[in-house]
């Protein structure tokens, strides 16, 4: 609690016989929010897509810089690694202002016989009531629901956006001197861009959360996307530093055909998952369960594809175009996104069976701290009502304690029905979870190298264009039927455990 500060005295001479003293009151000192504490807040469904996708871009630019350092330093450019750690200094300042926790000032009062009608209040304000009132006031986090757009929202929008794409490069390839439709080429370029590399990430994080049945605080869900973001800076120095000097090492060149196959198969899969289940691991204050372990790895894969998806797009439009654009984006928005996301919520699903029996991992890990929380109410601010679907799906939610509770008894008699069902068993162990992933990975990978270099030597570069095509299809069309049955048996696995999460 504050203490509260010293009042201030003023002496003030009217008269040489008389002096008048004047005190100004007190301001009361901050106190923990009183216990069961309601707010009501207006939806914007939007707002958490547009912060983390300006958190995203910075983060982009951060990773790049960043990682140029260690570079320099294996190359022996200390002036390159200077400059950069120069340049990377106001990102990071940048990163941290918009990472800054959201607080909210709560003012309260209320009537009492032995109050005031008068409160001064910070910033030199006073509160004046027409009745005796006794005042309070709390710094809460902002601990409202995650609350975005519903899935078939953001997959029209994308949909469209690929569409309009699509039909762009078509008009172009009929006109390419028309200097008017290169201009609105442009104009429609970059939100097309934008929305390529981030809508399918939210639609993908919309279905989770509806799926899984879990309501999720809003500052956990971007706390999750943001880890996974981060998560991309030791994978990359990993695939782009420390491999190519173990393939240099044993007389390898990187970018040969077998070096090439080696980083796709082995760097990429075991460097990358590693990093994605550390950064699940720092997140271990929001896994109460083996499920919201899953959830947590689901959304921390799926920052990590949203970072790594700005570079394959990015580089998709500088060299295919509009038709480079539009292939690209729908293949890794309905492929790589999920993938990275399922396999990384498999190592999630394994961190969370550990901490389910291990919350502190012996004493590894630093206690959880309770923050000043408050419940939320979400009003829409068209209707004037109160949302009361907790899925976190665009409906709305409803974010007191007390409907968190209701909601997680609604789920768990609902996954009483669900396990009589049949269902794969899934991995209760973080090394059979991450190992599952790194395998699915490297298939992925590896699967899709042999087949172009396989189909090319055989048939020619078309050919194996067009054989990749399609198995990457097929690819995507398996890998989604395994997240749906993974996403199905996941109604067997706890939502709630009941321990003391800050002791062994």
């Amino acid at each position: 609690m504050q203490a509260a500060p010293q009042p201030v005295v003023i002496h003030q001479p009217t008269n040489p016989v008389v002096q008048h003293t004047y005190m100004l009151p007190q301001i009361e000192a901050l106190s923990p929010p009183p216990p069961g504490m309601v707010l009501g807040r207006s939806r914007s469904q939007w707002s958490t897509i547009w912060r983390m996708l300006g958190l995203v871009l910075v983060t982009f630019l951060l990773v790049n810089l960043l990682v140029v350092i260690p570079m320099g330093i294996v190359e022996n450019a200390p002036d390159m690694s200077f400059i950069s750690a120069l340049c990377s200094l106001p990102v990071l300042l940048l990163f941290i202002f918009i990472r800054r926790p959201r607080l909210i000032h709560v003012m309260l009062a209320e009537p009492s016989d032995t109050g005031v009608t008068a409160h001064p209040l910070p910033g030199e304000r006073t509160l004046t009531t027409p009745m005796k009132t006794r005042f309070r006031h709390h710094l809460v986090r902002d601990s409202s629901l995650l609350d975005i757009p519903a899935t078939k929202k953001l997959w029209s929008i994308f949909f469209i956006a690929i569409a309009i794409s699509v039909t762009l490069f078509v008009m172009m390839l009929n006109s390419p001197d028309n200097m008017l439709l290169i201009q609105f080429a442009i104009l429609v370029g970059i939100p097309c861009w934008l929305i390529g590399f981030g809508v399918p990430v939210f639609a993908w994080m919309s279905y989770s959360t509806r799926s899984l049945g879990l309501p999720t605080r809003r500052h956990e869900a971007e706390a999750a996307l943001t880890a996974g973001f981060v998560s991309t800076l030791p994978a990359l120095f990993i695939n782009s530093v420390l491999f190519p000097m173990l393939l240099f090492s044993i007389g390898i060149d990187e970018l040969s055909t077998i070096g090439e196959f080696l980083i796709l198969t082995i760097s990429a899969p075991v460097g990358e998952e590693l990093c994605k289940a550390a950064a699940v691991l720092c997140c271990y204050h929001m896994i109460d369960s083996p499920r919201r372990g899953f959830q947590v790895g689901f959304t921390v894969g799926l920052g990590f594809a949203m970072l790594e998806n700005i570079l394959y797009i990015t580089s998709s439009i500088v060299t295919g175009g509009f038709a480079g654009f539009a292939f690209t984006a729908f293949l890794r928005g309905i492929g790589s996104i999920p993938g990275h996301a399922v396999w990384t919520g498999l190592s999630g699903l394994g961190i969370g069976w550990l901490l389910s029996k291990k919350p502190r991992l012996g004493g590894l890990l630093p206690k959880k701290m309770k923050a000043q929380d408050a419940g939320f109410i979400l009003m829409d601010s068209k209707t004037g009502r109160v949302v009361q679907d907790a899925t976190g799906t665009g409906t709305g939610a409803t974010t007191a304690t007390g409907a968190l509770a209701m909601w997680n008894l609604n789920k768990y008699m609902s996954t009483v029905q669900y396990s009589k069902d049949k269902h794969w068993k899934l991995p209760r162990t973080p090394m059979i979870g991450i190992g599952l992933a790194m395998l699915g990975h490297a298939f992925w990978n590896g699967s899709s190298t042999i087949v172009l270099l396989v189909v090319e030597k055989a048939a020619g570069e078309t050919a194996a264009i067009f054989a990749l095509l399609g198995w990457t299809l097929l690819m995507v069309t398996g890998l989604l039927w395994i997240g749906k049955n993974i996403m199905d048996s996941l109604h067997s696995v706890p939502s709630t455990v009941d321990n003391d999460f800050n002791s062994d």
